[in-house]
């Protein structure tokens, strides 16, 4: 059995894991009077890509914390299935729009989820699909901007790169690498190296 009406709005979304690593130093910091502050509930994605999960309110976003899953009765791997299903709802009702900016693509949906069309593996099946069979290449940097464009497209990896090394005034920065989209999963495609500091959300 889980938390009803809370499970039914949680969604994955896409992290870098630097993310959980920096706000469990912050909770152990904050909570010393409690040995076991809660964790967050996370499964690993890619390299430096974790997939979170995220309660959708109707005017905020909370994370769901090991003591949640507790009360649900259920463990990751069962909470990842009902929020894949969960995603799949909410961007039937929000839609996916593909946009073009010169040489590569990128995705709007809610400007809050973005990042989740990571988990969508039909999607990028069809991306494929059109590349003629080259392998998709995405860059999530922040939560709202997801650009692809795919691995024969060498102006449009150099365009992205470009875009990627600058995130000083991005919020909600996830990471500036590119990941290949292959069988099913995502692998480092190529590390891009920060020309500034970015804010780290």
């Amino acid at each position: 059995m889980h938390g009803g009406a809370v499970a039914d709005r949680a969604l994955p979304v896409l992290k870098a894991r630097h993310f959980v690593e920096g706000a469990h130093q912050k909770s152990t910091q904050a909570a010393k009077d409690n040995p076991h502050p809660p964790q967050f509930v996370y499964l690993d994605e890619a390299e430096n890509l974790i997939k979170l999960f995220a309660v959708n309110g109707e005017t905020t976003v909370s994370y769901v914390m090991s003591t949640a899953l507790e009360s649900w009765g259920i463990d990751a791997e069962e909470l990842a299935v009902l929020a894949q299903a969960n995603l799949q709802k909410f961007l039937d009702k929000t839609g996916v729009q593909i946009a073009k900016r010169s040489q590569f693509q990128y995705v709007e949906v809610d400007g809050q989820f973005e990042s989740s069309i990571a988990f969508l593996p039909n999607f990028w099946a069809q991306v494929q699909e059109q590349s003629g069979g080259a392998a998709p290449i995405a860059a999530f940097l922040s939560r709202d901007k997801v650009f692809f464009t795919h691995e024969n497209d060498a102006l449009g990896l150099q365009l992205l790169e470009l875009i990627s090394a600058d995130l000083s005034e991005v919020p909600y920065v996830i990471s500036p690498d590119q990941y290949r989209w292959e069988s099913g999963r995502w692998t480092l495609f190529k590390r891009v190296a920060p020309i500034a500091a970015a804010k780290l959300h």
